[in-house]
């Protein structure tokens, strides 16, 4: 395949972010609520678009319909948080 894809997997949002990392790690994680223009404001890193017109440009169609596959978040989390845990092996 000799094509470039923006991947993603279903929408999501910092709420569904959060109580996936929550299932991931076993536990609820310490929440601070922050609008998007004090957060944009500050500076302050994102794990992904914080406005609506950003994400619009990330869309998994193509590469689903070309029999690419995504890993669906909580499980990559979990697996993220596992390999995490045994120090990166």
């Amino acid at each position: 395949m000799d094509e470039a894809f923006n991947l993603c997997g279903e929408p999501i949002t910092y709420e569904d972010f959060a109580n996936a990392l929550d299932e991931a790690v076993g536990m609820p994680q310490q929440r601070i609520s922050i609008s998007v223009e004090d957060a944009m404001e500050r500076g302050i890193p994102f794990p992904f678009p914080l406005m609506k017109e950003e994400s619009e440009i990330y869309d998994g169609t193509k590469a689903v319909r070309q029999g690419l596959m995504t890993t669906p978040l909580e499980e990559g989390l979990r697996r993220a948080w596992e390999w995490f845990l045994s120090g990166g092996e």
